[in-house]
């Protein structure tokens, strides 16, 4: 891609080390202070600087109304051709950045994995076509790779399985982002609405075979937006998604949390936090997302992408492709899944090209 303006591109949090190859990137103290700070709840990682004045905005004053934080999003937006939401939690967030954009003329891409608030970012679809403007959601391993390697099975037979596995397995040395902890926290022991059933956050669901080096581990049932897009593409109605650790003990206190008070395990977050960050040196800095799908005559095959390291450089890369296609004039106006926008087959092979593995296996399942 060759060199664009620097001020086409502003970004929203903590921006993954691979978004800042784009040179395009201009990076906003305003992005972590003041409106914008409290309106899009950022929890990632500041410069001593600017925490210490994030902190002296929070004390000073209370939570900006609604049209002041619009109005800081839009003043941040000025001149600026792509916005980047990487400020997770995306539990916490309104859509008053998504708004900003399309008022000010300005494309959208975020790396949100929470359900509730790509639920809120679809809703804008009319509205981004009339203005041509894109708007990218889920550029990250769920539902962004999911959906994609979901699409690949479909493509390779397109009937329709029985049900869908979704595995986010995740190495101990794989340093996940303040927003991603969060969301594990979050969802423990809360209710989970499927197309199904409902479900109960981290429960164990199954022992799953995932590949070397993490062997076989427990998986335990996750939230993701996939439980309502993966009915509308591949027409399955019974879906799970489960998210599995390296470390085993980890996988296990989860399953416990799932069944104790949510007060409880707040309360014990922090300890844990700490615990883990003593355990974290060890073990594996990849990961991966693997997509089951089952079918009724018993047979079983599997769609797996896997990173051997830098499994958080793999989870970025949907944003990256997306806001390359935007840069260089090709995108569509509305708003769209990162393999709804790029295409699931290039959007694999843009993943491959940066030495990701994608791995097509098939077995029958005991009876």
């Amino acid at each position: 891609m060759g060199m664009v303006p620097r001020s086409r591109v502003n970004s929203f949090g903590n921006v993954p080390h691979p978004l800042r190859r784009l040179r395009s990137f201009r990076f906003l103290a305003k992005s972590r202070i003041g409106g914008i700070r409290d309106s899009l709840h950022h929890r990632g990682t500041r410069s001593p600087k600017s925490r210490s004045l994030s902190g002296a905005t929070a004390r000073k004053h209370p939570r900006p109304s609604r049209r002041r934080q619009r109005s800081s999003c839009s003043e941040a937006l000025r001149d600026h051709h792509i916005a980047v939401h990487c400020a997770g939690p995306f539990s916490n967030q309104s859509a008053v950045l998504i708004e900003a954009c399309w008022q000010a003329g300005c494309h959208y891409v975020d790396i949100a994995d929470d359900r509730k608030y790509l639920a809120r970012v679809r809703g804008y679809g009319k509205i981004f076509r009339e203005n041509q403007l894109s708007a990218v959601y889920g550029c990250s391993s769920l539902p962004g790779i999911s959906g994609a390697l979901a699409l690949l099975l479909k493509q390779e037979n397109p009937e329709i399985p029985e049900k869908i596995r979704l595995i986010l397995f995740i190495g101990n040395h794989n340093k996940k982002g303040a927003g991603a902890i969060e969301a594990v926290f979050k969802i423990s022991g809360r209710k989970i609405p499927t197309p199904q059933r409902t479900l109960i956050g981290l429960r164990k669901e199954a022992r799953v075979e995932l590949p070397a080096p993490f062997g076989k581990k427990s998986a335990l049932i996750f939230e993701s937006a996939d439980y309502d897009l993966l009915p509308e593409i591949i027409g399955t109605k019974s879906i799970v998604v489960d998210v599995s650790f390296e470390m085993e003990i980890a996988n296990r206190i989860f399953s416990v949390f799932s069944h104790s008070p949510f007060g409880l395990v707040q309360m014990l977050k922090i300890p844990v936090l700490k615990l883990g960050a003593l355990f974290n040196r060890w073990g594996h800095e990849g990961g991966g997302v693997r997509v089951e799908f089952f079918y009724r005559n018993g047979s079983l095959r599997r769609a797996t992408l896997l990173a051997s390291r830098e499994g958080q450089r793999m989870a970025i890369v949907p944003a990256f492709a997306a806001i390359q296609k935007i840069l260089g004039g090709s995108a569509q106006a509305g708003v769209f899944t990162a393999y709804d926008f790029l295409g699931a087959a290039p959007l694999l092979e843009s993943l491959t090209a940066k030495g990701y593995s994608l791995i097509l296996s098939g077995d029958k399942i005991r009876q």
